[in-house]
């Protein structure tokens, strides 16, 4: 699928990391397959301005979306 890193979800330098693969801007895209609250606001935090998150997961009837965070695409 051409994935040449990974690194866990629940690793203390997650951000860290994925800031030092991308050269600072963040990872174009991001798949949250879990649906819960964290693992959402993770995926938003992990991506680049511009970049897409696709939500697979649904454990959760609802959750929040930071949207001061997110930078929608026209």
């Amino acid at each position: 699928m051409g994935a040449t890193h990974t690194i866990k979800a629940d690793d203390s330098e997650l951000q860290g990391k994925i800031r030092a693969l991308t050269c600072g801007r963040g990872a174009d895209t991001a798949f949250e397959a879990v649906g819960l609250p964290q693992t959402v606001k993770t995926a938003i935090e992990s991506v680049r301005k511009g970049g897409s998150i696709t939500l697979i997961g649904n454990l959760k009837p609802s959750v929040e979306l930071p949207l001061q965070t997110w930078s929608f695409a026209n």
